[in-house]
């Protein structure tokens, strides 16, 4: 009993690990460098623009015939190896970022031009991610950051058009939905303000969707995820209005779901074994940022500076392998 009475005092309790879950993201990442993105080499000069005015003057009326010049002058330049990369680049922060009354257009151009160049969806889902993430990881805490939220509600909204409006899953490994929100609640109301509006701009992509609409079993779980957050006593009531307008988009009321007991499971912290929300000032890292930097550059900046891909491993293994059994024989 001693010696069971000794381990269990060292123990750091468990309350802590939820704590850390809500503050680690204000160190930096230990032992771990930080990795610069660098764009994808953009092509010539008279390429970038000939890219430029198609885009810029495509319409429903004309999907067809721009596109067929667009992959023709793609194909022209397919010996350059960056030149999908850089159109994925261009498409994410010049066009879907800026220009969301464009998205459904943006995203018939790629479905056509996916027809002769079969790797542009998978390029243009990866800057999707990679851009998404990069604003998870640099949530302002010195400024109301509305252009980065505005700009991560805004690819969310594409997202959710190129993947679930079209009957396309969005894969577990490339975003984590459900573990999004769950990591957001612990951190608290300024990651959910983030958060839950994009998941509900996700979302609405399978309104019109045969695959993803309710009673789709993965719809359904965020949705129950979603009501749970909505029941929370301390959500913040623009939070609640945003989740209520998600569900009218789907014909329910929230008193149409049921919650789920998601958010409230800590044993699930062992499943979240990489942080993608990490809140910063304008001169973590050392770099020094400026509170000015327009879109996309900001979100350029953020990847330049993404020092956040933290591990918190050791912590969810003293977590499994000692708090939680030493609750568990807690001698009655």
């Amino acid at each position: 009993m001693d010696n069971w009475l000794r381990a269990r005092l060292s123990c750091p309790p468990i309350v802590q690990y939820i704590t850390d879950l809500q503050s680690y993201n204000e160190q930096p990442a230990p032992g771990i460098e930080r990795q610069e993105y660098i764009p994808p080499q953009a092509p010539d000069e008279v390429i970038c623009n000939r890219v430029d005015s198609i885009l810029k003057n495509v319409s429903k009326t004309n999907v067809e015939e721009k596109c067929e010049e667009l992959c023709g002058l793609l194909k022209q330049q397919q010996q350059q190896p960056s030149l999908l990369p850089w159109f994925a680049y261009y498409l994410v922060c010049k066009r879907i970022i800026l220009e969301p009354s464009s998205h459904h257009i943006v995203a018939s151009v790629i479905d056509e031009v996916q027809v002769n160049l079969p790797d542009v969806r998978s390029r243009i889902i990866f800057e999707l991610i990679r851009s998404i993430k990069a604003i998870l990881r640099s949530i302002r805490t010195d400024i109301d950051d509305t252009e980065s939220r505005s700009a991560l509600n805004n690819l969310g909204r594409f997202l959710g058009i190129f993947t679930l409006a079209r009957n396309k899953p969005i894969l577990f490994d490339d975003l984590n939905i459900k573990g999004l929100i769950y990591e957001a609640y612990y951190k608290g109301s300024l990651a959910l303000l983030y958060v839950v509006p994009f998941v509900a701009h996700v979302l609405r992509g399978a309104v019109d969707s045969t695959v993803f609409r309710p009673r789709s079993p993965w719809t359904m779980a965020i949705l129950k995820v979603l009501r749970e957050l909505y029941d929370t006593r301390d959500v913040n009531v623009k939070l609640q209005f945003e989740i209520e307008m998600l569900f009218r988009a789907f014909d329910f009321t929230v008193d149409n779901v049921p919650a789920a007991d998601y958010l409230r499971d800590p044993s699930h912290l062992a499943n979240l074994e990489t942080q993608l929300i990490f809140c910063v000032t304008s001169s973590a890292g050392g770099g020094g940022g400026d509170a000015n930097l327009s879109l996309p550059a900001a979100v350029n900046q953020a990847v330049r500076e993404e020092q956040q891909r933290v591990s918190f491993r050791f912590h969810l293994t003293h977590l499994r392998l000692v708090v939680l059994p030493a609750l568990t024989h807690y001698p009655v």
